[in-house]
């Protein structure tokens, strides 16, 4: 049964001044993520060496992993992480928190977050040989869009976060105590109508890797 194994790595955190402030954000991260995709999470998400996370996501719950990611790119942010994710089984026992566990997931899952950081990318998938251009198109699709997410400003980011949440541009501005016509600028300016045609795009490759692992 192929898991999905998930390891995020922050950029360049030993040149991170207050480490605990950063340890603590992780925390917050790890722990709102836990509670939003709980039902999609095999083992829960936690914090090691100080400045990683892992996680594992349940076989049918692929299709959370981009949204997965979005979150902590947004939790963390401006701080840049990296993604490396794994497909494949595991080789011992299912644990509820994701540590103590081996096999062919967290295998790939750790090649893959050594390439993102090799290659500076923000995200890399792996599935194994028999899968590689189609793991490659979701690489190159995934890390583009993380990548320009990354780049959002604290508005920018605020207004897709609550038009998400709350569904129309007139909510937005209304919650926000601004025009509608400032929250459509905040949108254009981060390309989100591009953004959400291509991660739909996106979540449907994540799928179709991750379903084709035997």
């Amino acid at each position: 049964m192929p898991y999905v194994a998930v390891k995020i790595d922050v950029v360049r955190s030993r040149k991170v001044r207050n480490r605990q402030e950063l340890q603590d954000l992780l925390f917050r991260a790890v722990d709102a993520a836990n509670d939003r995709f709980r039902k999609a999470i095999a083992a829960r998400f936690t914090v090691t060496h100080g400045d990683e996370i892992q996680g594992l996501l349940h076989p049918s719950a692929s299709d959370h992993l981009v949204p997965l990611c979005e979150h902590f790119v947004d939790a963390v942010a401006p701080q840049r992480i990296r993604f490396g994710v794994g497909v494949g089984g595991l080789a011992t026992e299912l644990q509820p928190l994701a540590i103590g566990m081996d096999g062919e997931a967290w295998y790939r899952a750790n090649e893959a977050v050594e390439r993102a950081r090799r290659q500076r990318k923000a995200f890399v998938l792996e599935a194994g040989p028999q899968r590689h251009e189609l793991t490659r198109q979701v690489t190159a699709v995934v890390d583009f869009l993380l990548t320009h997410r990354a780049l959002w400003s604290e508005n920018q980011r605020e207004a897709v976060q609550l038009l998400e949440k709350l569904g129309t541009q007139q909510r937005v501005a209304e919650q926000l105590g601004i025009s509608t016509a400032a929250v459509s600028k905040r949108l254009a300016a981060c390309l989100w109508d591009q953004y959400a045609a291509l991660r739909d795009v996106a979540v449907a490759w994540v799928m179709r890797a991750v379903g084709s692992v035997g």
